[in-house]
């Protein structure tokens, strides 16, 4: 079911609820006046067992001059409260007088439906709130007006309007992976860098966030990247193997952003993927290298270092070495300067593990 489907059986619905209410006899009370002296109609008490959310009010035809004019009746609490009035500051007033003019596109669609013209929901702005309003004959000479409040989904509209402004303007670049998921992961969106990726057609995933592109060795620590973000959290990065369409493994790193409405409640995720892989794959090449040539050295027989006498004074923190002069040298230089050995750079299984530690457990 679509959104103005919805509306539409949401506001029938309630017309239909507060229609029955009018119906009921009422025990006692005044009788309705005359038309257009704005007296309460037998949907004033009606109006009491309406549900809080639904903004209603009754208005009976009458004649202003020569104009036709139309009175409010009866309002529920959620008409006092909105309106800013209380019930009986709302009653007995012009529809004019109590929305000024904001009541013009009102007074038309009750000017047609007490004509017997069939009316649609009609926008209208009051007060800053943006309103959808249906109108409905409930007897004779009455109407019902319904309001419904769709300001935060308006504001969420044009959010994301300008939110995807400047997702087509970046996803417009050939070289980088951009994708967008609904809050439940469903990837809703993806570019053409994506889908060549990928080699996908119009079916852009089967997973969450596309996950099924990821090895399975990588999935668990991708989907907790994903589960860290939220409204105070919005942004993470993240680096992981990507499966193409053609078999062949890539390493991208994704820069994921949470998208928030207005009321900072989280409508999707935008993630856009970047290829590093040549990087890793030299990363992975140095330390094949430094590994290989720090387990050859240490199959060597160790060599003496000579040149060494008394105490060497090396800071705690840096690591430099006072020389006889009171000058702070950086401890390989040292080496070479007071003795014959040569320094050679490399790294240990220590720093290795903890710097580069996907490509080392592999």
């Amino acid at each position: 079911m679509n959104e103005s489907t919805f509306r539409k059986r949401k506001l029938l619905s309630d017309l239909v609820s507060f229609r029955k209410h009018v119906a009921e006899p009422a025990s006692s009370g005044p009788a309705p006046e005359e038309e257009g002296t704005g007296r309460a109609s037998a949907g004033d008490r009606a109006f009491i067992r309406l549900p809080a959310p639904a903004i209603v009010c009754s208005v009976l035809r009458g004649r202003h001059g020569e104009a036709l004019d139309f009175i409010v009746a009866a309002v529920n609490d959620a008409f006092a409260e909105f309106s800013g009035r209380s019930s009986a500051g709302c009653r007995g007033r012009r529809l004019v007088d109590v929305f000024g003019d904001e009541s013009c596109p009102m007074l038309d669609a009750c000017a047609a439906s007490a004509s017997g013209v069939k009316t649609a929901e009609f926008p209208v702005q009051v007060s800053g709130r943006r309103m959808l309003v249906g109108v409905s004959g409930c007897a004779e000479n009455e109407l019902v007006l319904l309001f419904r409040d769709v300001t935060h989904q308006a504001e969420t509209h044009e959010a994301l309007e300008s939110d995807n402004r400047q997702f087509r303007d970046f996803m417009a670049r050939g070289d980088v992976m951009v994708c967008r998921c609904a809050p439940d992961g469903t990837v809703t969106f993806a570019n053409e860098a994506y889908r060549r990726l990928c080699h996908s057609g119009d079916g852009l995933a089967r997973m969450p966030f596309g996950l099924d592109h990821v090895p399975d060795e990588d999935r668990a620590a991708a989907r907790s990247a994903h589960e860290s973000l939220s409204a105070d959290s919005e942004y993470g990065t993240y680096s992981c193997r990507f499966r193409t369409g053609a078999g062949e493994e890539r390493w991208l790193e994704w820069r994921e952003q949470v998208l928030l409405d207005s009321r900072r409640l989280i409508v999707g995720y935008q993630l856009a993927g970047f290829d590093v892989t040549a990087g890793k794959e030299r990363a992975a090449a140095e330390i094949a290298v430094a590994r290989a040539e720090s387990d050859g050295r240490a199959q060597e027989p160790a060599q003496p270092v000579g040149g060494f006498t008394g105490t060497l004074t090396v800071c705690g923190e840096c690591k430099r070495t006072m020389d006889g002069d009171g000058n702070w040298l950086p401890f390989d230089r040292y080496i070479e300067t007071h003795t014959d050995a040569r320094v050679d750079m490399s790294i240990c299984p220590y720093c290795r593990k903890r710097s580069y530690p996907a490509l080392y457990q592999r």
